[in-house]
């Protein structure tokens, strides 16, 4: 019994469309950015991406950051959880098993606190990335805890 290996299509057209939208919310002294794109492939998947983000100053040398991320996708046009042979022993021309390209959604939320003694900015961050694949078949969901420090040096 023989696994016939993936094949996909040599070409792929992408498409995205982007939009933003900023504020300062004086009651709160703080800004908001609010962000949208939309993206479209000659191999037929839709995503979605909506993520806003707080960015609030407490103080002259620390900053809070507080985001909020949406992503939603489609299958490519020839995805299939489990692909099917013919009774002529034809299998699909284009097949995968690439969860990337099958239907899934991911939501994220996250926080990042900063401190500024100029010229260097430490930061600490932390996320929660959860996935839930629609229509695969090895993983139902997903979920990522995200943790970073760093520094920045501004020169």
């Amino acid at each position: 019994d023989t696994k016939p290996p993936e094949e996909v299509p040599d070409r792929r057209a992408r498409h995205a469309l982007a939009a933003r939208a900023l504020t300062y919310l004086p009651a709160l002294r703080a800004s908001l950015r609010l962000d949208y794109r939309l993206y479209l492939d000659s191999w037929g998947m839709a995503a979605h991406t909506v993520e806003s983000a707080l960015y609030k100053d407490l103080g002259d040398a620390f900053r809070l950051h507080i985001q909020a991320r949406l992503y939603t996708q489609s299958a490519v046009s020839f995805w299939q959880r489990v692909y099917a042979v013919t009774t002529s022993g034809q299998i699909p021309r284009w097949r995968t098993i690439d969860r990337s390209l099958s239907p899934y959604d991911t939501i994220t939320l996250g926080a990042r606190f900063e401190w500024n003694l100029a010229p260097v900015t430490l930061y600490l961050e932390t996320a929660a990335m959860y996935t839930q694949f629609r229509d695969y078949l090895f993983l139902d969901e997903r979920l990522a805890l995200i943790g970073q420090a760093g520094a920045r040096w501004s020169l």
